[in-house]
């Protein structure tokens, strides 16, 4: 009888565990989404030029392809927690400064490039599922 309790314990602590991961990779995958999405759109409605928007999207993929292996085996070497959290929030301030740029009037082309880039290098980090579901 006691081992069916602890079962039961076990099980509910790790559907816990499990649902906490869940909404937290649905919140921050939804977020770089629609990061990906808006990225471009606005360098289009800043600048007007496609030549901008063409370079604010290889920004954005140009990380897969220097820094894909290179950061899948340091992710390998590292506290998955700490990456999995340091690198949401990493991603999170880079891309609240686009609005903050904005509201004083500072935001340029040239940062949106770099948040794209910033931003792309930290998901390549963050998005090692495999790995991570170990934690749970």
């Amino acid at each position: 009888m006691q081992d069916n309790t602890t079962t039961q314990k076990q099980v509910r602590k790790f559907n816990s565990d499990f649902w906490k991961y869940w909404t937290g990779q649905t919140i921050s995958n939804l977020g770089s989404s629609v990061t990906l999405f808006a990225l471009p759109l606005l360098v289009y409605k800043l600048s007007g030029s496609a030549l901008d928007l063409g370079i604010a999207s290889a920004a954005t993929f140009l990380p897969y392809l220097l820094f894909g292996l290179i950061l899948g085996a340091w992710t390998d070497r590292v506290n998955r927690k700490r990456m999995m959290i340091g690198t949401d929030i990493g991603r999170a301030l880079i891309v609240v400064s686009i609005p903050l740029l904005f509201a004083l009037g500072l935001l340029t082309v040239w940062w949106i490039y770099i948040v794209a880039f910033i931003h792309a290098t930290l998901t390549i980090a963050s998005r090692l599922e495999s790995s991570l579901l170990s934690l749970v």
